[in-house]
């Protein structure tokens, strides 16, 4: 899973509202959406 448990319940919550990943190239693109186990997300912005 993309999101670790404890990330998608912040999510969920509000308390989280920025997540950081490291790829060798973007993989999400803004508009997509992932489901969670907190529910769906969905990616605004990916900058390098």
């Amino acid at each position: 899973m993309l999101i670790s448990q404890a990330t998608a319940a912040g999510i969920a919550d509000g308390s989280v509202t920025l997540a950081f990943r490291r790829w060798h190239r973007p993989r999400m693109r803004p508009g997509s959406t992932q489901r969670t186990s907190a529910g769906v997300v969905m990616v605004e912005t990916v900058d390098e």
